[in-house]
């Protein structure tokens, strides 16, 4: 049985593809707000910004804290 392309043009593209993988990146973006990562919900899990909201956010409980209000807490603690 023979496939709808050559086994030589099968190969180079795997190849191109395999390449294209190799050089794929993912680069991480740094933090934008100064908690996110950092604070931890009352379930455990870290909290962090949505892109679409201003409030901290729990992905597994979806409980929030406004961003203002715990930077606001931060501020009051300052040493």
């Amino acid at each position: 049985m023979q496939g709808i392309v050559s086994e030589e043009l099968w190969s180079e593209c795997n190849y191109y593809l395999a390449e294209q993988r190799t050089k794929l990146k993912r680069v991480a973006k740094p933090a934008v707000h100064l908690f996110s990562g950092v604070t931890y919900c009352h379930c455990g899990q870290k909290r962090y910004v949505p892109s679409d909201t201003r409030k901290y956010t729990c992905q597994t409980c979806r409980n929030k804290i406004p961003l203002d209000d715990l930077e606001a807490c931060w501020k009051e603690v300052d040493l």
